[in-house]
């Protein structure tokens, strides 16, 4: 997994939705279409093409009226850092920290939510948060 990558992409969403923009292109990764794929499943982005021979992803991005339908708040896991958490550490953790944010955890079964990680009882990697 790219984590550079990840990171590629949080930031160009971030400055489409400061900026009101309809789309944002994004570099092309299994990673960032697997994210992109999850994000859209959840109502989070419009949708999205991809440009094979460019390289590219062009993410549509959703607002309600002029809101944003989410706010990116930060990367947890970073290329000199990752951040792994086992079923146990995993329910400590968001247990203290889960004020109102969503925590997007990449596991060994797919991308899932805080909350359904600890349903399923799994750890994983988490990758970033928002609300």
């Amino acid at each position: 997994m790219s984590i550079s990558s990840l990171h590629c992409l949080l930031a160009k969403l971030f400055v489409g939705l400061s900026n009101y923009r309809v789309f944002a292109i994004v570099k092309f990764s299994v990673l960032n279409l697997d994210i992109l794929i999850f994000l859209q499943r959840q109502g989070y982005i419009g949708g999205f093409l991809v440009f094979a021979n460019l390289k590219a992803i062009k993410v549509f991005l959703r607002y309600i009226g002029i809101a944003q339908v989410f706010r990116l708040k930060n990367q947890v896991s970073k290329q000199a850092r990752r951040v792994f958490l086992s079923t146990k550490r995993l329910r400590f953790f968001l247990s203290n920290n889960r004020l109102s944010y969503n925590y997007l955890i990449s596991t060994p079964f797919g991308f899932f939510f805080g909350d359904e990680v600890l349903e399923y009882a799994f750890g994983g990697e988490i990758l970033f948060y928002f609300s």
